[in-house]
């Protein structure tokens, strides 16, 4: 009779955090297309947000949006519903019985969200933005972009892009042109997933209209830059994540 040397074997994966992909309806983007449009036919009625951000954006505009505007109030709704279902999904992840704390004994119940700021990136062909971060008012919150409208140039590409999006490097080539890389970590033996035994920390988004991305504040992220014509735009956002604890500090400091 053979000894029997192991009893059981589990795999953990070790996993940091999550990001959000949320399509728009047809509806909502052609009203935001429509509204950027009138947004970049008039740039100088809007705050030049350029001293605020990140990009390296020659060609094209980064303009602050109202928030109290009729155009972007759908895409307010969709913000503000995603970050609650956000956070509600981490944190009943973290505490197990979060459901059964009675909210107003519980700090990190969620007291409330709202979208910080919003604003209006447009890209000619060589922008783009380094890797960065973004920051909001309350310690707990997250950022997102949204590919509002983009080329024909960008749209040839993407169908090539996806084939090492995940493979942790640049292939040397042109397939990420004016896509978005998303990095929640780094690989620590190897560029390369296969030698490290490491899962890649990254991941290239490719452009697809009425597409958002949301994801924790601190996560880097970059744009490259694209070649040929047209104009890629998107907006973006930052929302404070309010919990009992820190809605109670923040108010308290301002008083």
């Amino acid at each position: 009779m053979s000894k029997s040397l192991v009893s059981s074997i589990e795999a953990h994966d070790c996993v940091r955090t999550t990001y959000y992909k949320i399509k728009l309806s047809d509806e909502c983007l052609a009203d935001l297309q429509e509204y950027s449009a009138k947004v970049l036919l008039s740039p100088n009625v809007y705050e030049d947000y350029t001293h605020r951000l990140a990009g390296h954006i020659k060609g094209g505009k980064q303009l602050q949006i109202p928030l109290e505007t009729k155009e972007t109030k759908d895409l307010l709704k969709v913000l503000s519903s995603a970050a609650v279902q956000y956070y509600n999904n981490y944190i009943s992840r973290v505490i197990t019985n979060y459901s059964k704390i009675p909210s107003e004994r519980n700090p990190y119940a969620l007291k409330g969200v709202e979208v910080q700021d919003l604003w209006l990136n447009s890209y000619l062909a060589g922008d783009y933005n380094p890797i960065h971060k973004h920051g909001t008012y309350s310690p707990v919150g997250l950022s997102c972009f949204i590919f509002v409208s983009i080329p024909d140039s960008i749209k040839a590409k993407n169908n090539q892009a996806r084939i090492a999006s995940r493979s942790g490097g640049i292939t040397g080539n042109d397939h990420y042109d004016g896509h978005t890389l998303l990095k929640w970590g780094y690989n620590f033996a190897s560029d390369n997933v296969f030698d490290s035994l490491e899962y890649s920390q990254q991941d290239y988004v490719k452009p697809e209209e009425g597409m958002i991305y949301l994801f924790p504040r601190w996560m880097d992220h970059m744009v490259c830059p694209f070649r040929g014509p047209g104009l890629r735009v998107t907006m973006a956002a930052n929302i404070n994540i309010w919990t009992n604890k820190y809605y109670n500090i923040y108010n308290n400091s301002k008083e």
